[in-house]
């Protein structure tokens, strides 16, 4: 008895993680989305929206540390 109820829980526990963890793999998959869109543009505008993603990262970080 005991053992079918571990096993439920378990089952149940691996069945949160993965509904928890699909925002973030659709989120990753949606930004890779917009780098390929943005790979066939004219670079000029390629170059701006990757500084513009490293500095945004940098100004979180700098932020993030200074707490």
């Amino acid at each position: 008895m005991r053992a079918i109820i571990y096993k439920k829980l378990i089952i149940q526990t691996v069945e949160a993680e993965i509904t928890a963890m699909m925002p973030l793999q659709r989120a990753c998959v949606a930004e890779s989305q917009v780098r390929n869109k943005l790979s066939n543009g004219p670079l000029r505008a390629q170059s701006n929206v990757i500084s513009q993603s490293i500095l945004r990262r940098c100004r979180q970080t700098s932020f993030a540390g200074d707490m």
